[in-house]
């Protein structure tokens, strides 16, 4: 054999580096959406109440006939949008990040 024909490989395995980098992107990008769900959450919080707690006065009033009805769909959709905050509230506190190469 001479000089030339002579090879040095040197291998690294980079899997735990490359693992530790994935969860903590994955774990970034968990606490800007929570931070995001948050905000979100207080910015539609406080006029979904307003609109449910007016409603709810106009309601008990006996409006009559098709307003009595208005106001109860008003009611019901603020409703339905408060329940989806609260599920995107509890779905970013939840969640925990998992790793998503393939193993």
């Amino acid at each position: 054999m001479q000089e030339e024909d002579l090879f040095l490989l040197i291998f690294t395995d980079i899997t735990i580096a490359m693992d530790r980098q994935d969860r903590l992107y994955l774990t970034d990008r968990l606490g800007i959406s929570g931070q995001m769900a948050s905000g979100i959450a207080h910015e539609l919080n406080n006029p979904l109440a307003s609109i449910v707690g007016v409603v709810g006065i106009v309601n008990g009033r006996g409006s009559a006939g098709q307003c009595q009805r208005r106001c109860q769909i008003i009611n019901s959709e603020g409703l339905r949008a408060a329940g989806v905050v609260k599920n995107m509230l509890s779905f970013a506190s939840i969640h925990t990040p998992t790793n998503s190469r393939c193993k």
